[in-house]
């Protein structure tokens, strides 16, 4: 009985950190990354806004290349979904949803039918080429998606 007692209260203690913990973490992820391309920014444009060409370059897609795609919507227009389904990365979407020619994206994901997360490209010409930044925010899940 004793055993039980102190198995009880073990238990109990790392319930009370793993919630209390999560409490403490973040409850907002921001992610961006920016890069020079070689390329004039209506030349990125293009590429980022037919997203069948996500695999060329995605390293979501490297993590599981034999994951089942599809694509629905106009390539080069907002509306366009990218699909998948995976035994690593699960199902999700990718939709284009707002878009200034040669300089914004604006993306909307969403992971296992109900994560969401933004991003976005922002191109600015630069140089002989074009300053390419891209941002990523989602909301963490309570309390396992703060620890991810």
């Amino acid at each position: 009985m004793k055993a039980l007692k102190i198995t009880g209260i073990v238990v109990a203690v790392l319930v009370a950190i793993f919630l209390g913990g999560a409490a403490l973490l973040p409850a907002h992820c921001h992610m961006e990354r920016s890069a020079e391309i070689k390329a004039s920014p209506s030349e990125v444009y293009a590429y980022l806004m037919d997203l069948s060409k996500t695999a060329e370059w995605s390293p979501f897609v490297a993590m599981e290349p034999t994951a089942k795609t599809t694509f629905t919507g106009t390539a080069g227009q907002n509306g366009q979904v990218w699909s998948w389904e995976g035994a690593k990365l699960g199902v999700g979407t990718n939709t284009i949803v707002e878009s200034t020619p040669n300089a914004f994206i604006h993306q909307e994901l969403l992971f296992n039918g109900k994560d969401k997360a933004e991003a976005d490209f922002r191109m600015v010409p630069a140089g002989d080429g074009t300053q390419l930044t891209w941002t990523f925010d989602c909301d963490m899940g309570y309390p396992g998606g703060r620890w991810m």
